[in-house]
């Protein structure tokens, strides 16, 4: 076979590759490419609060003070990280990131479906909080050392129940400041 046929062939499996990734990647345009953007969001979030509590500008016993009302957790981070860590809470509606409930003057911070990004506080709330998801108060228990490590992490845990909106206890399709499904490396 003549090497330019060789050479032909080779190019043209290279260029369909890349067509092929370039499909993959604009099929899941927007909101989530692959979990890209909702990791980039959660981590966003994540930093903020891991920041604000090293700093001392939020405290886990101001937490403490929180009813355990449905996605209460949720509405008073979001009102913190507007007021002190400046979140642009137009910006946030406009991209979909944050929902005003109906007679609450707080919003939720969601994730790219428009569920509420969950926040967990173990030291403050050991059971877990209810949030709203799919139109339902279900119970989120914090997850467990082994998958957030507040050595590493912080002591606010921050995820997203990713695309399918259940949670999957760290697994499945769950977004987290480091990605999707997989614990990071230690």
């Amino acid at each position: 076979m003549p090497s330019h046929v060789s050479c032909s062939r080779g190019l043209l499996f290279w260029l369909m590759l890349a067509l092929l990734s370039l499909v993959t990647i604009c099929s899941g345009c927007g909101k989530d490419v692959n979990g890209v953007n909702e990791t980039n969001h959660v981590q966003f979030i994540w930093s903020n609060l891991n920041t604000a509590v090293k700093r001392g500008q939020l405290r886990l016993e101001d937490l403490s003070q929180i009813s355990e009302q449905p996605d209460a957790l949720n509405a008073y981070l979001t009102a913190f990280l507007v007021a002190e860590r400046n979140f642009d809470e137009s910006a946030l509606l406009d991209r979909g990131y944050l929902v005003k409930r109906p007679g609450a003057q707080e919003g939720l911070l969601t994730d790219g479906w428009g569920r509420p990004i969950i926040f967990q506080v173990p030291d403050v709330f050991s059971e877990g909080l209810v949030y709203t998801i799919k139109g339902s108060a279900t119970k989120i228990q914090p997850l467990p050392s082994e998958i957030w490590s507040p050595e590493k992490w912080g002591t606010i845990q921050v995820w997203s129940l990713g695309r399918n909106g259940i949670d999957d206890r760290g697994g499945g399709d769950d977004v987290f400041p480091w990605g999707m499904r997989v614990t990071p490396t230690k």
